[in-house]
């Protein structure tokens, strides 16, 4: 088509998602053709613009050890892993950019210069400062990484809109307005125009509004597009809309509706791609949407004969999921029920925290949740010791115990103290007719899976009538809708502390939801806890063997890691 006289611009890939992307990006970058990838998450996905908003974000604050680690790992300082992990080694004692300060001369000392710069001069100014004086852009031309340069641009073109709106325009702005576009799960998009003549590569959600001469809808395959039915879909009650639903299956009209789109995205001609065979070894089947087309008869179809090379290409192919670092392995003997769940819910966050030791501020929640329970320990501690309580005596541990740290502002800190204190009076209401006197408070303990420690500390345990055992532990945040105790990993360690440890039965299993005031029980037999010791010795051979991947969800946004993450 180029070589007939169609700009490049002209021309359009659809990808049903964008992971689907990858192998075309590659052939295109062998080819040397150029191309440009519109993400729909956005330049702020983009680990080009990561880098900028590392930049922006630390030189708003020095003490953003996130970012600054990002800074020092960017590919133009060419920082040996070693030299940044013996950094981070000494980060409990102080913030990165003091302790680099002492080893890497020239990063420290260009960032130091920027950050007086920044006091004096926009955003915009800010970052062509910095793109400058590393030598940011040079590298980016050296390496030919020209898509990075567009969307660089594409990225100084916001940060230019931004100043035009707004009369502050200081990096300290410009780091609030994106922590606020974070917190709405926003996006910076791309101009609608390309930033040079390239051949486009969007998802077929990411091109409403968009048209070209010419679309390529590839991988038009079945469980691709349509995509595979991932769960139920949200249930509205039809009595609480207007919309005529349509009959039959809904996550097919709906992938029916989107291919739909996709198709009209073509002025000219439209190009429906698929092979029978990509990755591995399966037999793909055609897409119902192309059958149902063809059957039209309004298309023409055209056969190619599959080239080994090429299917061998596809076969070996895997989506570049990087890490930013080189992760170090998991060596550490000492394990906790947090870490565990931490590895359970996203390995490349364990190794961030955990391996790594990347320090990252106390969240407010964090802090909330230390508050409370703190008031309800020195509260139970009061009556153990035989004394006196009132609401008035709670209020007062809670004022002494409250940890005014992490939250986004005053105001906020002042509705999350009135939140603890509203928790309080009604579990002070709830369970004070009368008090149960509790045996144990913040118990601690260690369990030993072969060379392995793991240990923890339970809030409570309370004797009950029959001389068993309750163990008790807060939750400061809201009840799951039908949450499974019987497989909470967190209990059952404690029951197997109790029975191996503190040598005491127990008969009950207590979790307390302060913010719904219920508490949920469940038990462990002896059998359930003699099978705890391989669940536990599962999950550590996952960890020794783990390459420590992401694992993507709706956890991602609140992480404190998404600046360093590759998945996000």
């Amino acid at each position: 088509m180029n070589e007939n006289g169609a700009e490049l611009s002209d021309i359009a890939l659809l990808v049903r998602n964008n992971k689907n992307a990858n192998i075309f990006v590659d052939e295109l970058k062998r080819l040397g053709i150029p191309y440009q990838v519109r993400n729909p998450k956005g330049l702020m996905s983009l680990s080009e613009i990561k880098d900028l908003i590392a930049v922006i974000k630390f030189l708003s604050n020095p003490t953003d050890d996130v970012a600054f680690l990002r800074i020092l790992k960017m590919e133009v300082f060419d920082i040996p892993m070693a030299e940044i992990l013996d950094i981070l080694n000494g980060s409990k004692k102080n913030h990165l950019f003091k302790l680099a300060k002492d080893r890497l001369d020239e990063v420290c000392n260009l960032f130091t210069g920027l950050i007086e710069f920044s006091k004096n001069n926009s955003t915009g100014l800010v970052i062509n400062e910095f793109l400058a004086k590393s030598g940011y852009l040079r590298f980016l031309l050296d390496n030919d990484k020209y898509e990075e340069m567009d969307n660089i641009n594409q990225f100084a073109k916001r940060v230019s809109k931004f100043e035009r709106e707004n009369e502050d325009c200081t990096v300290l702005d410009f780091a609030a307005y994106l922590n606020l576009l974070d917190e709405a799960n926003a996006t910076l998009s791309y101009d609608n125009a390309p930033a040079r003549d390239s051949v486009q590569i969007l998802t077929a959600h990411g091109s409403k509004g968009l048209q070209f001469k010419y679309v390529f809808i590839v991988n038009c395959v079945n469980q691709r597009f349509p995509n595979r039915k991932k769960g139920e879909p949200f249930y509205i009650p039809e009595e609480l809309t207007k919309e005529i639903f349509p009959e039959g299956d809904f996550h097919l009209q709906e992938e029916r509706r989107l291919f739909y789109v996709a198709m009209t995205r073509a002025k000219e001609k439209l190009f429906l791609t698929y092979s029978d065979q990509y990755e591995g070894n399966k037999k793909w089947k055609v897409s119902p949407f192309v059958e149902e087309i063809e059957k039209s008869g309004v298309c023409m179809r055209t056969d190619h004969e599959s080239s080994e090379d090429f299917i061998k290409k596809l076969q070996e192919f895997k989506k570049p999921n990087s890490p930013i670092f080189d992760l170090p392995p998991f060596k550490s003997k000492k394990l906790s029920y947090t870490r565990l769940d931490t590895f359970k819910t996203c390995p490349l966050k364990y190794s961030y925290r955990y391996v790594m030791n990347v320090p990252v501020p106390p969240a407010h929640s964090a802090n909330f949740g230390t508050s409370v329970h703190n008031t309800l320990k020195d509260f139970y501690k009061l009556l153990m010791d035989g004394k006196k309580v009132d609401f008035d005596v709670m209020i007062e541990l809670y004022e002494k115990n409250w940890i005014p740290y992490g939250y986004e502002s005053k105001e906020h800190e002042k509705i999350r103290y009135k939140k603890g204190l509203e928790m309080l009076r009604r579990y002070f209401a709830s369970n004070s007719d009368p008090w149960v006197v509790s045996e144990f408070l913040e118990r601690p303990f260690t369990l030993k899976f072969g060379e392995y420690s793991l240990s923890g500390r339970i809030d409570r345990i309370d004797k009950l009538d029959d001389g068993t055992y309750e163990v008790i532990d807060y939750k400061t945040g809201r009840m799951k809708s039908n949450p499974n105790l019987k497989k909470d990993l967190q209990l059952s360690i404690y029951a197997l502390a109790c029975r191996d440890i503190y040598k005491i039965p127990v008969s009950r299993l207590s979790l307390y939801f302060l913010e719904d005031n219920e508490k949920i029980s469940t038990e462990r037999d002896d059998e359930q806890l003699d099978a705890l010791g391989d669940e536990i010795s599962d999950l550590i051979d996952e960890l020794k063997k783990s390459d420590f991947a992401p694992t993507t969800g709706f956890l991602c946004k609140f992480c404190d890691f998404r600046l360093i993450c590759p998945a996000v």
